[in-house]
């Protein structure tokens, strides 16, 4: 599952990361348009709540279920791996150029994850 926020992003997810059950079934990746120094904190601040493991993401980090992973500020955040859900996917980090002004920017890491999902989440 991929999440996209900005402003009002932090309260949003500290509404809804508690609530994920311990046995989420996919793994989860967020990106929060925030600075480098916050996204860090932030992840530490869900992680405090949450039932499942939060954390600031990490190039070459495999990803399974019932983890959630925040994309590092000033790092677009990327998923790879073969399609269907929980298949070898690990993230990705770059520094590409901005995208609407945005590093993170949701669009890179959306554009990542939709080849990876299953065409029945697709539809």
């Amino acid at each position: 599952m991929a999440i996209g926020t900005s402003t009002g992003g932090p309260n949003a997810l500290a509404e809804l990361i508690p609530q994920l059950p311990a046995g989420f079934p996919v793994p989860l990746v967020i990106v929060q348009h925030m600075p480098a120094m916050f996204t860090g904190l932030l992840a530490e601040r869900l992680a405090r709540t949450a039932k499942i493991s939060v954390a600031e993401g990490k190039a070459g980090t495999v990803l399974a279920a019932g983890q959630a992973w925040i994309a590092p500020g000033n790092f677009h955040m990327t998923v790879a791996g073969s399609p269907g859900w929980g298949k070898n996917w690990r993230l990705g980090l770059n520094q590409n150029d901005p995208e609407h002004s945005c590093r993170p920017a949701v669009d890179a890491l959306f554009r990542s994850v939709a080849p990876q999902a299953e065409p029945a989440f697709l539809a």
